[in-house]
């Protein structure tokens, strides 16, 4: 009594497990790309955000120093200012003393 079919069965046991197994690394496989390829799109999601850090950082500093200067700007503006006007009541008080000598001379 040798089962006629038994070399058959145990083949297609045995090739039924290597598909299984086949399947199965291909199963973890595609497991491990998928895991690749979420980390990779979180490194690269992170790499945005830190690159929109430093670009909004960089604009922070680019605002600070345009204010700074426009400061500077205003600052300079009415230093002038200032001296236009001193320089003209200088020039008032010089006409001013010129024309009190004129009046003390007649």
């Amino acid at each position: 009594g040798i089962n006629a079919e038994w070399p058959f069965t145990a083949g297609k046991q045995w090739y039924q497990r290597r598909v299984a197994i086949t399947a199965g690394n291909e199963n973890k496989a595609d497991a491990i790309k998928r895991k690749l390829d979420e980390e990779l799109a979180k490194e690269k999601v992170e790499k945005r955000h830190l690159e929109e850090q430093r670009i909004k950082e960089e604009q922070r500093k680019l605002e600070e120093e345009k204010a700074r200067l426009e400061y500077e700007r205003k600052r300079l503006d009415d230093l002038k200012k200032e001296e236009e006007e001193r320089q003209e009541r200088k020039k008032r008080q010089e006409e001013e003393s010129k024309r009190i000598e004129e009046a003390a001379k007649k």
